[in-house]
């Protein structure tokens, strides 16, 4: 069974995805949602786009930015 990029980024890189986010939201929770949550909800991107981001030059950067973005759209959405 084929094992995308996107899944080794995932498990290689979780817990600092969870601990951006976690700064980003200030250690708060925002309409129940934590940084675990967020970065839930990234990876399920990533996974609906996965033979794209297959050849994503920064993937992990994706990642980065799809959290941050997360993040705020969260913020907005109060």
């Amino acid at each position: 069974m084929q094992k995308y990029r996107v899944e080794t980024i995932y498990e290689n890189n979780m817990k600092d995805f969870v601990l951006l986010c976690n700064v980003l939201l200030h250690g708060q929770t925002i309409r129940g949602l934590g940084p675990e949550d967020i970065v839930q909800r990234v990876m399920l991107q990533a996974w609906e786009k996965k033979e794209k981001l297959e050849y994503h030059e920064n993937l992990i950067g994706w990642f980065v930015v799809a959290c941050s973005k997360a993040v705020s759209y969260t913020h907005l959405t109060l």
